[in-house]
């Protein structure tokens, strides 16, 4: 037996004539002719083949046209768990879309439909479409959160969705509406609530063919504290010019209106209640070199105070001609301009402009049991928070975090590709102090495939007498931005950048115990590489040449057998 799988490329309705021809040593033989007709095509058009909805009423059409006339369209499918036939509609002429709504439940299915002409002939369209149903809403399992928090920390909220199909992830309080981030199906929140009391969240849940579902709950914000707690202090600028603006900002926790004063140079001034527990103020410094300032916080019974600093360093009347003074500038500083009529150019200054890859805090005070928990909102950065444990109460500490744009002298660059180099460094923290410190960074996922780097490729890395790899643990992605975080030990020179190539550590060549008789090891003899090639191409050639041989040989005595017949 012979099988032959044609494809029918023909006309469709037209009927075709299908033979074989049998031929050996000059004889032909002819099968029986058969006629085959390529049927007529059916069409599924809607619903879509691997539609996945949440509607339960749907609508069902196809078509089907033929030049010789249409008698009816059926439409076929398992809907009730088995496969029959549903409904038909008796129809005419040469072509028709035919229409079925149906209300079906939630499931798996498979459709199709069956077109006949006026001879009854019929045919199916070349395969069952599917859908899927899904009327169930997402899941809530394991939502964990902290029931009682004190005033001024941090609540982190997780839960797991048992749905991979997921739109979005929203929880709602105190009037705002945030996404929540995701690590496969558990998904976290974290926000610092800023008032006392009851404070209810709603976690909402959207998969993609919107079913949704939420689930509430609530915890409890404490002020177990009399003083009231300065929580943190930023600066606008670290280091700044005379007469520039500099501006203050302090977050300050209590159950009581405050009465919030800034203290600098000798002044006093209460500062601004932006919003609840945002104090600011603004003012342009004329002060030279190191400004101190401090701040005091009051309720009806109790005080707090932090304080901070920051450096004027282009400074009029300091009698240090500076960078970026001149005689035209600060005479006072440099001198007076000599008198000239020629044409010349003069010598001119300008500011400094101060980088915009750096954030600078004040941390009031951090122990053991208040770890120092930093978001750095800079777009310029690509660290977005820093968390610090020490083991000691230390007061009025600083954090710097800043891009390095040129590496200092003595220091050389990373050896592999580089995302960014950054440099952190702390006042009054020292690498003794630090019990466990975190950063979690990110990296743009253009620049990894621009360069050909893969997620796992990426580490963080800090100079300390040589570029050392930090242990390092890829998060998630949001908005094509790879999320990860490091464990350091201390603070200097860091760069976000591609690990080092794995050295593959080859396996040791065993000797080979053999000896002769004289003692001496039995070495195998290596065939060069070229040698070996050589000697197989022979042998091949060699094969071919005796093939041919044995084939002419064949042939010469088939042809002498005929002539003899």
């Amino acid at each position: 037996n012979i099988t032959w799988i044609v494809e029918a490329t023909g006309d469709e309705n037209n009927t075709y004539e299908f033979f074989v021809i049998f031929e050996m040593d000059y004889r032909q033989n002819w099968s029986d002719k058969v006629n085959i007709t390529i049927a007529y095509s059916v069409n599924l058009i809607s619903p879509t083949n691997n539609l996945y909805t949440s509607q339960n009423s749907l609508n069902f059409n196809c078509s089907s046209f033929y030049n010789n006339g249409l008698n009816n369209i059926s439409l076929y499918g398992n809907f009730n768990g088995t496969w029959l036939l549903n409904s038909s509609n008796e129809v005419s002429g040469t072509s028709n879309i035919s229409n079925w709504t149906l209300n079906i439940g939630e499931g798996n299915y498979l459709w199709n439909c069956k077109v006949c002409d006026a001879w009854n002939n019929c045919n199916f369209a070349q395969q069952n479409y599917s859908f899927k149903i899904d009327n169930t809403k997402p899941g809530f399992e394991s939502l964990n959160y902290s029931n009682i928090i004190e005033l001024g920390s941090s609540q982190y909220i997780t839960i797991n969705i048992t749905e991979n199909r997921i739109n979005y992830v929203n929880i709602s309080y105190l009037g705002l509406n945030q996404t929540m981030y995701n690590y496969s199906n558990i998904y976290f929140f974290n926000f610092t609530p800023r008032l006392i009391g009851q404070i209810d969240f709603t976690i909402y849940a959207l998969d993609i063919v919107d079913n949704l579902n939420s689930t509430n709950a609530s915890f409890i914000v404490n002020d177990s504290t009399d003083k009231p707690l300065i929580k943190s202090i930023t600066e606008l600028e670290e280091t700044l010019h005379q007469n520039e603006m500099q501006i203050i900002t302090t977050l300050i926790y209590d159950k009581e209106p405050l009465t919030v004063n800034l203290n600098f140079n000798g002044s006093n001034v209460t500062m601004i209640n932006v919003s609840s527990y945002n104090f600011t103020y603004s003012w342009n410094v004329m002060q030279c070199g190191l400004v101190d300032y401090y701040i005091y916080a009051n309720n009806s019974n109790f005080s707090n105070n932090a304080n901070g600093s920051f450096t004027i360093d282009l400074c009029c009347g300091n009698n240090l001609c500076e960078t970026g003074e001149s005689c035209s500038s600060c005479a006072n500083d440099c001198g007076t301009c000599p008198t000239t009529t020629s044409s010349g150019g003069g010598s001119g200054g300008g500011k400094t402009v101060t980088p915009k890859d750096v954030t600078s805090f004040v941390i009031a005070k951090t122990s053991p049991s208040n770890p120092i928990n930093l978001e750095i909102k800079n777009e310029y950065l690509p660290i977005n928070s820093l968390k610090i444990e020490v083991n000691k109460e230390i007061n009025q500490a600083k954090v710097k975090v800043s891009g390095v744009n040129n590496l200092p002298e003595g220091i050389n660059e990373y050896n592999k590709k580089v995302y960014k180099y950054l440099e952190i460094t702390t006042e009054k923290i020292t690498d003794a102090d630090i019990k466990n410190a975190k950063v979690e960074f990110m990296v743009d996922n253009d620049w990894l495939a621009n360069n050909n780097i893969q997620r796992d490729r990426i580490a963080f890395f800090r100079y300390k007498d040589g570029w050392t790899e930090q242990k390092t643990e890829y998060l998630m992605t949001i908005n094509n931005k790879h999320y990860f975080s490091a464990e350091v030990s201390g603070f200097s020179i860091f760069a976000i950048a591609e690990k080092p190539n794995e050295i593959v550590k080859e396996k040791p060549v065993e000797a080979n115990n053999e000896t002769s008789i004289t003692g001496a090891a039995i070495l195998k003899e290596e065939v060069p590489k070229e040698e070996f090639w050589n000697k197989k191409f022979t042998i091949k050639l060699f094969l071919i040449i005796t093939l041919i041989y044995i084939s002419s040989i064949a042939h010469f005595i088939v042809n002498k057998r005929k002539i003899k017949l």
